[in-house]
C-alpha cells in the first residue's frame, strides 16, 4: 500500500505545472519536489533564493511540461526568432505564485547534470537542442531562402527536420509560441503543415496471400508540384522510374514497394516523387494489379502528352531501374535461378556444383516483338503477361535496364572479393596477403573525398559493406591495391573488368568506346572459369556481356541511370515511420507535408551550387580585380576546397592542379553564379611526372589513372573555367596515384 501511495503522489506531482527556467540546453536541472510544512516555517525555503541560486549556476532551462516528457525548446525558439534579440522564454519572476490555500511546492536541491541523463525515476525525459546546428540553420534560411517572418522560418525548419520531429512536439512548440504573442500560428502541427488525413487506401493481396495496402498518388500530381513552365523550357518531360522493395522494421516482414519517378534531364535538378506505394508482409502477388494505375496513367500521358501551367509537354518514360528480382517480377519472367533467366538473350543455363551458370555468349537476342509473342515460353511465367507491354513505345527488354549498382558493385565486385578472402574458396589469397590487403584498405580513409559517404573499409566486416564502398574499390583503388595482392595472371584478368567499367562509367568515353568495353567484358567473362572455377559464370557475370547495350540505348554513362538515387530515397522513408500502426499513411502524410514547400521545385542546374565562406576573409588582387578567399565551392555537384582530400583537380589542358586557396570576385561574394567568377590559387604537378600505372589492356592515363610524384613549389592562379574534373589522390605504399572522379 505504501508503494501505491507514493506512486499516486508522484503522478499528482508530475501533473502540476512546474516553475520554468530559461537559458542553455547544455545542462539539465534535476528537480526534487518536497512539500513545505506549514507547521515548520523554519524549514521553508524562499523561492526567490532558489531563483537566484539557479541563475548563479547559469542553468537556464525552459521547459514545457506534460505527463510523459519535458521538452527543451528555448534554443529552438531563439534560433527561429532571428528578427529580434529578445529571448522568447519568460523569466522565472513572471510566473505567479500558487493560489492561496493550495499546497505550496518548491524546487530545491537543484543540481546541474551533464547530458546524457540517467534513467532515474525522479527525472523527466529531455529533448535537447544543439545550438550550433541551429546557428548554421539560421544562416542558411537567412541567406538561401526567400522566406520572411517566423511562420515561414518555423515551417522551413519543421520541413527540414520532418524525419526526426514528432507532430506532438511541433504542436507543443506552437502552443508556446502562441502564448508568447504569435497568435497567428495554428494550434496544432496538422493545421500548421496542412496534413490530409483522408487517404484512399486500397487493399491488395501480398505474395503470401495476406492483405496489404496500396495507394496511388499519380504521375501528373508529382510533376505538377515540381515543374514550372517558366523554368522547365524543354518540349518533352522524360522520367526515370525506380521500383524496388524495402523492409520497414528490423523485427517484422512488413515492407514497402514504392514506384518512384524523377525528372531525367541533366540540365535540371529535381527531387524524386512517389507515384504509387504498396505496404505488406511481402511483395504484391500480382504485378498487373500493382502496376495497373501507373501503366494506365503513363500510357495516357505518352499518347496525349501532359499539360502543366498551361503548357503542353510530350511525355516519355526513359527507363525503369530495378534489381534482378524486381525486374523478373515486373516482366513476369523466370528469376535469376531459372534455366532461361537471361533477360537479354535466349541462352539456356546449366547446373554446375549446384549453381546455375550461363556460359553461352552468342545466343539469339530478345526483342520487344519476341518478348510480346513469348517466343521462348520457358522464359515467361505461365498464364501471366507483363503489364509493361501495355506502355506505348516502351521496350520491356532494352528499357528495363541492368542497373550498375546491383550488377557491378553489389554483384560482380562483391563476388570477386568473396572469392579472394573466403577461406572456403579455392581462389583465396594467403593469410599474409589478406593482412596486407586489409591494411592497405584501412589506410585509404584519410584520402577519400567528400563524394563517397562511407570512408571506412574493414575487410573483416565486408558482409556489411554498402554499394558505394564496392564502387570505390572497382572504379578507383582496385588495381592500385590488388597489384600487391593478386597473382599476376589474376591481376591482368581483373584489369579487363576495371578498364571496361571505367570506360562505361565515364561521360567522356562511355558512348564512344562502348563496343571496345564490351570486348573487354566478353573476354573477362570467357576467362572466368580459368581463375574462379567452372561454376563462376553465374547470371550476374553473364549480364556483363550485355551491359554496354544499356549505354548505347541510353546514350549516357552507367552512372547517369544507376539505382543510387532511388535506393537513397526509399531508405529515407524509414525515418518517416514512427510506429507500426498504418505505416503507409504515415509516410504519405509526411511526404505531402514536405512537398508543400518550394524546395521540391525543379531548378535549372547551376555551375556553382554552393559557396562555403570562412570566418576571416583575405582580399587579393588578380588581373586588376579584387578577390575574396573562401573555404570551398560546390561546382557541378562536386565539392572543392583548399584542404585534402578535396583540393586536387584535373584541368582541361590535362594538368593536375592542387588548390591552396579558392578566390571569389569581391563583387560576387558570397554567392558566385559562374565559374568565371572563381579562381584557384595553387600548384601544378611537375611536368613529366604523370606516368601510367599499367599499359595493358589499355594505357591507364587515358582512362584517368596516373602515378604522380611531386607538385611545383611555385604557386599560380588558374580560372575555374579551366576545371574539368575532380581528382582522387591516393597514397599507397608511399606512392601517390591520381584518379579522375567519374560521378558526382
Amino acid at each position: 500500500m505504501l508503494k501505491q501511495y507514493y506512486r499516486r503522489k508522484k503522478s499528482r506531482d508530475l501533473k502540476r505545472k512546474p516553475y520554468m527556467f530559461s537559458g542553455s540546453d547544455d545542462y539539465v536541472v534535476k528537480i526534487k519536489k518536497q512539500k513545505v510544512s506549514d507547521e515548520n516555517p523554519s524549514e521553508n525555503h524562499n523561492v526567490d533564493d532558489l531563483q537566484h541560486s539557479v541563475r548563479h549556476e547559469e542553468s537556464h532551462l525552459y521547459c514545457q511540461s506534460s505527463e510523459q516528457s519535458l521538452v527543451v525548446i528555448s534554443d529552438t525558439i531563439c534560433a527561429l526568432n532571428t528578427n529580434s534579440n529578445q529571448v522568447l522564454s519568460p523569466p522565472v519572476e513572471d510566473y505567479n505564485d500558487p493560489p492561496v490555500g493550495s499546497p505550496i511546492y518548491y524546487e530545491d536541491n537543484c543540481e546541474i547534470q551533464d547530458l546524457p541523463r540517467s534513467n532515474d525515476c525522479d527525472e523527466l525525459d529531455v529533448l535537447s537542442v544543439n545550438e550550433s546546428e541551429f546557428s548554421a540553420y539560421e544562416n542558411e534560411i537567412s541567406n538561401n531562402s526567400p522566406i520572411h517572418g517566423i511562420k515561414d522560418k518555423l515551417r522551413a525548419w519543421v520541413l527540414k527536420n520532418i524525419g526526426t520531429l514528432r507532430l506532438s512536439v511541433i504542436s507543443e512548440l506552437l502552443v508556446i509560441l502562441r502564448s508568447e504573442g504569435y497568435v497567428s500560428l495554428p494550434k496544432t502541427a496538422q493545421a500548421f503543415l496542412g496534413t490530409t488525413h483522408s487517404r484512399k487506401v486500397q487493399p491488395m493481396l501480398s505474395n503470401r496471400n495476406t492483405s496489404g495496402e496500396y495507394l496511388y498518388l499519380g504521375i501528373q500530381e508529382g510533376l505538377d508540384k515540381r515543374i514550372s513552365s517558366n523554368i522547365y523550357t524543354e518540349d518533352t518531360i522524360q522520367i526515370l522510374v525506380h521500383i524496388d522493395g524495402m523492409q520497414i522494421y528490423k523485427n517484422s516482414r512488413k515492407q514497402f514497394w514504392p514506384i518512384l519517378a524523377t525528372l531525367y534531364d541533366a540540365k535540371y535538378e529535381s527531387t524524386p516523387f512517389i507515384a504509387a506505394i504498396y505496404s505488406g508482409d511481402s511483395k504484391p502477388k500480382s504485378a498487373s494489379d500493382f502496376m495497373r494505375d501507373f501503366v494506365e496513367e503513363a500510357a495516357k500521358l505518352i499518347r496525349i502528352g501532359i499539360s502543366i501551367d498551361g503548357k503542353q509537354y510530350a511525355f516519355k518514360i526513359k527507363a525503369i531501374v530495378s534489381d534482378c528480382p524486381a525486374r523478373s517480377f515486373l516482366k513476369c519472367c523466370k528469376g535469376h535461378n531459372g534455366f532461361y533467366a537471361c533477360e537479354r538473350c535466349e541462352t539456356k543455363g546449366v547446373t554446375i556444383n549446384k549453381k546455375r551458370v550461363y556460359p553461352e555468349m552468342n545466343s539469339r537476342n530478345r526483342s520487344r516483338k519476341s518478348f510480346k509473342r513469348q517466343r521462348q515460353q520457358e522464359h515467361h511465367l505461365p498464364d501471366r503477361k507483363s503489364p509493361l507491354l501495355d506502355l506505348p513505345r516502351f521496350d520491356p527488354v532494352s528499357l528495363v535496364i541492368l542497373d550498375s549498382m546491383h550488377l557491378l558493385f553489389l554483384g560482380v565486385q562483391k563476388y570477386l572479393m568473396d572469392k579472394w578472402i573466403n577461406r572456403s574458396s579455392a581462389s583465396r589469397i594467403t593469410l599474409s596477403m589478406f593482412r596486407v590487403f586489409k591494411e592497405l584498405l584501412k589506410n585509404l580513409t584519410p584520402d577519400i573525398p567528400n563524394e563517397f559517404q562511407r570512408k571506412v573499409f574493414d575487410l573483416e566486416d565486408i558482409a556489411h559493406w554498402k554499394a558505394t564502398q564496392f564502387r570505390f574499390v572497382l572504379l578507383y583503388c582496385g588495381p592500385l591495391i590488388l597489384r600487391h595482392i593478386l597473382p599476376e595472371d589474376n591481376y591482368q584478368h581483373y584489369l579487363l573488368l576495371f578498364v571496361a567499367c571505367r570506360i562505361l562509367c565515364s561521360s567522356e568515353f562511355a558512348v564512344a568506346k562502348a563496343d571496345y568495353a564490351n570486348k573487354l567484358l566478353r573476354k573477362f567473362f570467357f576467362l572466368l572459369p580459368s581463375f574462379y572455377g567452372d561454376d563462376s559464370q553465374i547470371l550476374n557475370m553473364h549480364n556483363l556481356i550485355h551491359l554496354s547495350e544499356d549505354v548505347k540505348t541510353m546514350q549516357a554513362p552507367l552512372s547517369d541511370f544507376s539505382a543510387f538515387w532511388g535506393e537513397n530515397y526509399i531508405g529515407s522513408l524509414k525515418k518517416l515511420v514512427r510506429s507500426q500502426k498504418k505505416p503507409l499513411v504515415q509516410v504519405v502524410n509526411r511526404l505531402a507535408e514536405f512537398e508543400s514547400c518550394d524546395s521540391v521545385k525543379t531548378r535549372r542546374r547551376r555551375e556553382i551550387t554552393e559557396c562555403i565562406v570562412q570566418k576571416y576573409n583575405e582580399v587579393q588582387l588578380y588581373q586588376h580585380q579584387e578577390f575574396v578567399t573562401v573555404r570551398g565551392v560546390r561546382m557541378k555537384d562536386v565539392l572543392l576546397s583548399s584542404v585534402h582530400p578535396n583540393n586536387v583537380v584535373l584541368l582541361k589542358d590535362g594538368t593536375i592542379f592542387r588548390i591552396l586557396q579558392i578566390l571569389v570576385k569581391k563583387n560576387k561574394y558570397p554567392s558566385p553564379e559562374r565559374t568565371s567568377e572563381i579562381c584557384f590559387k595553387g600548384q601544378d604537378i611537375i611536368k613529366g611526372n604523370c606516368r601510367n600505372v599499367f599499359d595493358k589492356p589499355h594505357f591507364s592515363r587515358e582512362i584517368g589513372v596516373m602515378r604522380v610524384n611531386r607538385f611545383e613549389h611555385d604557386t599560380q592562379i588558374r580560372s575555374a573555367d579551366e576545371y574539368k574534373s575532380k581528382i582522387v589522390l591516393l597514397k599507397i605504399k608511399n606512392k601517390k596515384y591520381a584518379i579522375s572522379l567519374l560521378h558526382a
